[in-house]
Order: C-alpha cells, then structure tokens, then sequence
C-alpha cells in the first residue's frame, strides 16, 4: 500500500466522511471525465447531446458541472453509447476504491472509442510482430525468440538518410 492509498484510508476511517467522500468523487470524477473525452474528441457539448440521443446542450453542460451529479443509469447508457466506450457500475469494497481512486491517469478519464482501442490493439500486434523479426547478417529478417532489444528495433525504424 502507498503512502497515499494509507493516508487516503486513514482519512475515510469516519463513516460519515468516507460518504461524503464517496459522492464527492463519483461527481466529480464523471463530470470531468465527461468534459476530458468530449474536449479529446473536439466535440462540442450540443455534439455530445446530438449523438447522446438528442440531449440538449444545456443538459450535457450540467453533466459537466460537478455540483450537479445527477447521472442516472440510463444517462451513462446513453453517454457511453454516444462516446462508443463502456460504462461499470459496480459495489466494490474501500480498499479497491481507495487504490483505483489514487492510480488515475489521463487514459482512465478520457478512454478511447471500441473503434480507437481496435485500431490502437491493431497497431501494437503489428509492432510486436515486427519486434520478433531480426536481420540475419545478411541483412535478411529472420524469426526469432526471446526479449525483443527496443535500442535496436529504433535503430531499424529509423530511416538510414538522418
């Protein structure tokens, strides 16, 4: 456990604290990671509530706005739909929420599309592929096992002319 996850645990020893902890961050947390895939996609809030099933702008801008934290079921249904991503509601115990809670990155508040993740997943395999070819010393890629040398597959990418 980090210093930050035991800090974390210590301050939600108060029932009444780890709630209100609680509800502050499910707010919080959605309305930003609301507003970081729209502003990562370039939308505009109308765009967001057009393919949201036509929310208004309006609505989507209160999603937006953390104070507000009225997101039901259906509305992240129907969010997660117009940003092609899924959405996990799920109880967990504390000690799961305090440790995703302190580990959160930029890729958790602004997932990419199914269609983005394809592309990304495809990209990562050819590469991968790629790192499993050597040259021989001929000059000719054979296949090989082990730890692929990241030095040289950047060697080999680089185009001889730099």
């Amino acid at each position: 456990m980090s210093d930050e996850q035991r800090e974390l645990t210590e301050y939600l020893s108060d029932k009444e604290t780890r709630y209100f902890y609680l509800d502050s961050s499910i707010r919080h947390l959605l309305a930003l990671q609301l507003r970081s895939m729209r502003e990562a996609r370039g939308w505009e809030q109308s765009e967001v509530g057009e393919k949201a099933g036509g929310m208004t702008q309006s609505t989507i801008s209160r999603l937006e706005d953390p104070r507000y934290g009225k997101f039901t079921l259906s509305t992240l249904k129907r969010l997660a739909e117009a940003f092609d991503v899924a959405v996990i509601v799920r109880f967990t115990p504390f000690n799961e929420f305090i440790s995703w809670v302190t580990k959160l990155n930029e890729l958790h508040l602004s997932p990419v599309s199914f269609e983005e993740e394809q592309s990304y997943d495809y990209a990562l395999k050819q590469l991968f592929e790629e790192s499993q070819r050597k040259k021989d010393t001929k000059g000719n890629y054979q296949s090989h096992t082990g730890t692929p040398d990241p030095i040289e597959l950047l060697k080999d990418s680089v185009p001889s002319t730099l």
